[in-house]
């Protein structure tokens, strides 16, 4: 659920390029990297990555499981049969909910969904895992 910390104001992306670490760019203090404002006029929708989670997730849990056979041979063979499984429910998922729209063929269509925004990283436990080995 740490998602939500990486929202504006607690996180901030900057590139920066200046010669020495006195300097002042893109409104930080390089040297101890300090915002000298975060106006929320300055801030460019489109370029910012906004992050969600989603208020009723609950925990992911996984079931494991497993058996085996061991069976001693004439000659001191053993032979050993296993089986192992492992089920996972309710893993957590990320996607962009702003991103293009695709047509059934695969197609890009140009179009996003909210277009004055950057992406949306939403945190979901639709996630689901299964395995099986012998």
């Amino acid at each position: 659920m740490r998602q939500l910390g990486l929202n504006l104001p607690f996180l901030v992306n900057n590139t920066v390029g200046v010669t020495t670490v006195a300097q002042t760019a893109n409104d930080m203090r390089v040297r101890s990297g300090f915002n000298l404002s975060l106006n929320p006029s300055a801030v460019n929708p489109v370029t910012v990555r906004l992050r969600a989670v989603n208020p009723d997730s609950v925990f992911p849990n996984v079931d494991q499981w497993n058996f085996g056979l061991q069976r001693l041979l004439p000659g001191d063979w053993v032979v050993t049969l296993d089986y192992v499984g492992t089920k996972g429910s309710h893993l957590s998922t990320l996607r962009n909910l702003n991103q293009q729209l695709f047509t059934s063929s695969g197609t890009g269509t140009g179009i996003i969904p909210h277009p004055a925004l950057g992406p949306i990283e939403f945190r979901d436990n639709g996630g689901n895992s299964i395995y099986h080995g012998g």
